[in-house]
C-alpha cells in the first residue's frame, strides 16, 4: 500500500483527503503543521507528500525547499493544496512538486493525481 503523508492545519481538509485516499487503498498519515510533518518524515519517509502552504510553525514553502535540497527527499513527489493561487513560479523552483490544487478542490482529482505519482505501487 502506498503511504501518503497529509500535512494541513485545516482538520476538515485533512479528514476529507484522508477519507478519499484511505477508501482507495492508500495508507494515510497526517500532520497538523509543518514541524510535525518533518518529524514524521524523519521517522518513516512516505511515498507521497500532500502539503498545504499556509500552516503554523513551519509553512509549506519551507518544507518543499528543504525536501528539494536534501538528496534523501529531493525525489519525493509532492502535491500542493492551498487557497493561494499563482503557484507556477513555485512549481518551477521545486521539481519534486508534481501538482498544485487550489482549494476548494475535488478529492477524486486528488486521488487520481496521487495514484499516478506512486506509479508502481499497488493501490
Amino acid at each position: 500500500m502506498p503511504k501518503v503523508l497529509v500535512a494541513d492545519d485545516d482538520k476538515n481538509v485533512v479528514e476529507m483527503v484522508q477519507r478519499a485516499l484511505s477508501d482507495r487503498g492508500f495508507t494515510v498519515v497526517t500532520a497538523t503543521d509543518g514541524v510535525e510533518a518533518l518529524e514524521l518524515m524523519e521517522k518513516d519517509l512516505p511515498d507521497l507528500l500532500i502539503l498545504d502552504i499556509a500552516m503554523t510553525r513551519l509553512d509549506g514553502y519551507t518544507i518543499a525547499t528543504r525536501l528539494r535540497d536534501d538528496p534523501k527527499t529531493s525525489l519525493l513527489p509532492v502535491i500542493i493544496i492551498t487557497a493561494r493561487s499563482q503557484m507556477q513560479t513555485f512549481l518551477h523552483q521545486h521539481p519534486n512538486v508534481k501538482a498544485f490544487l487550489e482549494k476548494p478542490f475535488n478529492p477524486l482529482q486528488l486521488v487520481e493525481i496521487a495514484a499516478g505519482l506512486v506509479g508502481g505501487k499497488k493501490i
